[in-house]
């Protein structure tokens, strides 16, 4: 019998009882869930109650808009006008009146002065609210003028046409930043421009 193995090679081999190969992987228990933080002052749930009711569109409506100071609301639809109402007291103001078929969507300026009304007569209109008369005409779409807004300066508006058009509209010209931008001589503009 050949005793030439040491005890180096018995270590070598593992059995059931080595601490060093653990049978099972014990899985860490998953962290404590983090308490909020204590509220100093709960809150309280929103009491909503109806104000007013304001009547006056004879068909379907499309929009209702705060305007960004919250002293007017504009309302528009199928009736081709846009409604302008008080909502601290539920007065009827004014319409907008000039578009030839129904209406979808209302966009107010930042300032307050002017509002934009997308139709389905393919146009929109920039209204001088304290007026009631059209500011700019935008004509450019083929089809019905589905939504629109401002952007936060109220230098340009975006609108979006059924015809899978969307339209980038400078406000103090009237006209589509897109097609004005291939007219510039100056390339390098054009590219600064977008």
């Amino acid at each position: 019998m050949d005793d030439s193995s040491t005890d180096d090679d018995s270590a070598s081999q593992t059995t059931e009882d080595d601490p060093q190969v653990p049978e099972h992987q014990a899985v860490p228990p998953p962290p404590a869930p983090v308490a909020p933080p204590p509220s100093a002052v709960p809150r309280e749930r929103p009491n909503y109650e109806l104000r007013h009711v304001l009547r006056g569109h004879t068909m379907s409506i499309s929009a209702v808009k705060f305007s960004p100071d919250g002293k007017l609301l504009a309302s528009c639809g199928a009736e081709k006008v846009v409604k302008i109402w008080s909502p601290e007291t539920g007065e009827f103001l004014r319409n907008l009146s000039g578009h030839t078929q129904g209406l979808s969507d209302i966009a107010w300026s930042s300032d307050n002065v002017h509002l934009a009304s997308a139709s389905d007569d393919t146009t929109i209109r920039i209204w001088d609210v304290d007026t009631g008369l059209t500011h700019k005409h935008l004509r450019g779409h083929t089809k019905w003028v589905f939504c629109l807004n401002y952007n936060a300066a109220a230098n340009l508006l975006v609108s979006g046409g059924c015809e899978g058009d969307i339209r980038i509209w400078n406000v103090a010209t009237g006209e589509d930043v897109l097609n004005s931008l291939t007219t510039f001589a100056e390339p390098s503009l054009a590219r600064k421009m977008r």
